[in-house]
């Protein structure tokens, strides 16, 4: 019969040879990236690569390059993550005349996006305040009001 204490035992077991495993893994990795630091080293013999910089000066280098590269990545201007899942949102209304249920909405959202939503009443009660014409009429749906928008002629 199988008792509690040999199952622990056997999972004891089985923790162990994982641990082995992934010291393994990280022993093969350290020696590989050795390997590449190696092969580096040869190509970089000038004197002054020897010369070892203190923390201070490679944090401060670091800092500039990536202040640098900053400015060099942004060539337009900057959206912010809420600014880019209010349009896809205001899209997705568009496309369902009828309205959406703030699930189905937040789904379609994430998957246009590619960004989570954590909170969608908080994001909802953000993009209505911005838009007007977006509408909550009953609990869970939000449609778009196409009235407001429409100008109609006669």
């Amino acid at each position: 019969m199988f008792t509690e204490r040999e199952a622990l035992r056997l999972r004891l077991e089985q923790l162990n040879d994982a641990e082995i495993q992934v010291i393994r893994e990280i022993q093969r990795e350290r020696n590989g990236i050795y390997v590449k630091l190696r092969e580096l080293d040869k190509f970089d013999a000038s004197p002054e690569n020897y010369k070892k910089k203190s923390l201070i000066e490679l944090a401060h280098s670091t800092a500039q390059a990536l202040k640098k590269q900053e400015k060099v990545n942004r060539p337009g201007p900057y959206k912010s993550k809420t600014a880019t899942q209010r349009e896809a949102a205001l899209e997705i209304l568009k496309r369902y005349e009828k309205g959406l249920s703030g699930v189905m909405l937040k789904n379609e959202i994430q998957y246009e996006t590619g960004l989570v939503i954590n909170n969608m009443t908080t994001f909802m009660q953000g993009l209505m305040k911005n838009h007007p014409e977006v509408k909550k009429p009953y609990r869970g749906r939000y449609v778009l009001d196409t009235h407001k928008v429409e100008v109609k002629s006669f």
